[in-house]
């Protein structure tokens, strides 16, 4: 891992990640606050470009008796133009009357046009899609979701608006084709059960319909059932999606990544039930894939993955809970990714952890854009100019120039390359680490879902099952056998030592091996003590204390069954379970 410390001169700050919408392109950063789009350039110093409400609207809006905040300009969007260069599109609430607005190279072209895909006010959940911005205002296209409630969700697309029963919703992306758009979402359901959908609208004969389908990503039998985040790597029709999954559980969480093909795993699925929008058809139809990279838990140094972005097929891009940017690859489609490249990106004013990624060029060069929680910085995706001439030729995005390393889009520095060197650079610190293995489930057991569906009760006994310490560690079938004979062992030679170095009315029978027991003090007192044995999983004994009121505190060493080493206050020694040309679209929870 190469630790990186960010410069001051690439960095946007102040940022809030929780209530600002960005976006970026090429050296360009567009940030909405409030009322007005905040810009950064390359290196140069962000200024800001205002947008307010027409004073009309705001007049209007105080008549109606609403709060002089309703009134005003709030940005709630913003997102640079699929099909016009250097103009960017930002949604404003303007006095509940939204709008969208037309920036031109950064600047405020005066150009605005009332439009529904646009929320009419902050609170609203919107996700917008822009699908084009013509070269009028009034031709803007696009596709748009607004949760207003708990129980429903609107989606608006060019032809209609549809309103949808749906249970705590939650919509992650919506996919570049504006003909037929695909949804991706999470649904909570009011038993706590929570599920992943990719979705479409339809008209039938008695109205319309939202058809969704179950996205299930799993590991043999360990379901990641939470989607956190989607890209999509547009190629035509062959348009592919990679999904940062994630499990539910607050108290432990893994993360992994799933890939889904439109051609091969959703149109096969979706094209029959389009036909007569009917839902029934599929309903006992799961699209299942299984992970494409390593897991990432709560276990590991770095945490779970965060957030994913990519600009390639063959190439991703991760941030984790610990501030490590990674880069993944593999050389064809029907390759493994494997992780090449970890970079940790620190500076005092932006926060630990890495919550979104936004990859594009930068005059040529391969950038992507971090987000923390109060900055965002750019890094180039490869550092060509720190690496040496072995190093670049297997590096993507780079390759040599008269014996130099620099950066490249050329098409022999984007394919076939999977680089395992550690860059130099002038402002990092290389710190050694000992090379991850792909794993499965590790940590605490995980209770199974059933049916890729995890119910509320489950996280409820999951997290009271590790606070109490009774969780049992994952383990291969031969150590738990020998801890199970370690532990028989050690319990009747302690049953039995117990019986010739204590007091004969102080031993223990077998009815006191629990968790909970009453011990009888000497003959000499009345008084009785309550013992609670405590275990965790990353211990290997148990310790039974008597409060005694004739002889002080007193400590035993109790084995505890199935642990593999008995006596020890030692650490578990238990083994886990083992389109160059494209364009890209991520969204995310």
């Amino acid at each position: 891992m190469t630790l990186v410390q960010i410069k001051e001169e690439d960095m946007f700050w102040p940022f809030d990640f929780s209530t600002q919408a960005w976006d970026v392109d090429g050296a360009s950063i567009y940030v909405a606050d409030s009322s007005k789009v905040q810009v950064k350039k390359g290196r140069e110093e962000s200024f800001s470009v205002p947008l307010n409400s027409l004073e009309a609207d705001v007049r209007s809006c105080k008549r109606g008796g609403n709060p002089d905040e309703s009134c005003n300009n709030h940005i709630t969007n913003v997102q640079v133009c699929p099909d016009m260069e250097a103009q960017l599109v930002a949604c404003g609430t303007n006095a509940l009357q939204p709008e969208v607005f037309f920036l031109d190279n950064a600047t405020y072209s005066g150009k605005r046009h009332t439009h529904q895909l646009c929320p009419k006010s902050s609170e609203i959940d919107a996700l917008v899609q822009v699908t084009s911005c013509g070269s009028d205002p009034a031709e803007i296209e696009g596709v748009a979701v607004h949760i207003e409630a708990r129980d429903s969700a609107k989606i608006i697309t060019k032809s209609r608006i549809f309103d949808f029963k749906l249970w705590s919703p939650k919509f992650l992306h919506i996919s570049s084709n504006n003909k037929t758009p695909l949804f991706f979402f999470t649904e909570t359901s009011s038993a706590g059960e929570l599920a992943s959908f990719v979705g479409v609208t339809c008209d039938s004969g008695t109205g319309s319909n939202l058809i969704k389908i179950p996205l299930k990503c799993s590991r043999e039998d360990f379901i990641f059932a939470k989607m956190k985040q989607v890209v999509e790597i547009v190629s035509g029709v062959h348009n592919t999606f990679h999904i940062l999954f994630s499990t539910p559980f607050n108290l432990y969480k893994k993360t992994t990544i799933c890939s889904y093909s439109f051609t091969d795993h959703i149109l096969p699925v979706l094209k029959p039930v389009l036909e007569r929008c009917d839902p029934s058809q599929v309903a006992n139809v799961v699209i299942a894939e299984t992970p494409i990279l390593e897991d990432r838990g709560s276990e590991s140094d770095s945490g779970p993955y965060t957030s994913i972005s990519t600009l390639w097929d063959n190439v991703l891009l991760l941030g984790t809970e610990g501030g490590e940017l990674i880069t993944a690859q593999r050389s064809t489609v029907d390759d493994p990714f494997l992780i090449t490249l970890t970079r940790k990106l620190t500076h005092e004013k932006c926060g630990s952890a890495v919550l979104d990624l936004k990859s594009t060029f930068v005059d040529e060069v391969a950038t992507v854009y971090v987000a923390f929680d109060t900055c965002i910085t750019s890094v180039p995706i490869s550092p060509c100019s720190s690496l040496d001439e072995d190093c670049c030729e297997r590096t993507i995005f780079c390759q040599l120039a008269d014996g130099i390393c620099v950066p490249s889009l050329d098409e022999f520095a984007v394919s076939g390359k999977v680089s395992h060197c550690i860059p130099k650079e002038s402002n990092s610190t290389i710190i050694e680490k000992e090379p991850l293995t792909p794993k499965t489930t590790i940590g605490p057991v995980i209770f199974k879902p059933i049916s890729g569906i995890i119910t509320e009760a489950q996280i409820r006994a999951q997290e009271d099952c590790i606070q109490e310490g009774l969780c049992p560690q994952n383990a291969t079938i031969p150590v738990a056998i020998v801890g199970l004979i370690v532990a028989f062992v050690a319990f009747f030679g302690g049953y039995f030592c117990g019986k010739c170095s204590l007091k004969p009315q102080e031993y223990m029978d077998d009815s006191e091996w629990g968790i909970t027991n009453t011990l009888s003090a000497s003959s000499s007192s009345t008084a009785k003590t309550r013992t609670r044995i405590k275990t965790s999983p990353s211990k290997q004994s148990a310790t039974l204390r008597s409060n005694r009121s004739d002889e002080g505190e007193t400590a035993r060493t109790i084995p505890v069954m199935g642990v593999s080493s008995i006596g020890s206050n030692r650490e578990s020694t238990l083994s886990p379970r083992k389109s160059a040309d494209g364009s890209t679209h991520e969204s995310r929870a």
